[in-house]
């Protein structure tokens, strides 16, 4: 099965993402995929603030991670098989 990480909760609710966009992303992806939605709240301000514990073991043999940033604990827990890290935020440096 393949694996996509959902870091998008927020300490500032106004940015968390709804329950209902989680659910659209999870129909997207389709059969085959876990898409694990990470629920302790990160940063989102700035480069954001994801790479919870929960994020960083839901990226190991992940392909997929979407967060507010990109924190590196999880491009190294995903190693060689995240192919593909978006981040919510803007102005990532």
């Amino acid at each position: 099965m393949r694996r996509a990480v959902l870091e998008l909760a927020s300490v500032r609710p106004v940015w968390s993402i709804p329950d209902e966009s989680t659910t659209a992303i999870r129909l997207a992806f389709g059969e085959g995929w876990d898409v694990v939605g990470v629920v302790t709240p990160g940063s989102s301000d700035g480069d954001g603030g994801g790479g919870s514990a929960d994020a960083i073991r839901g990226a190991v043999g992940a392909e997929v991670y979407m967060g507010w940033g990109v924190a590196a604990p999880v491009v190294r827990a995903g190693g060689s098989t995240l192919k593909w890290v978006h981040t919510a935020a803007a102005g990532v440096g």
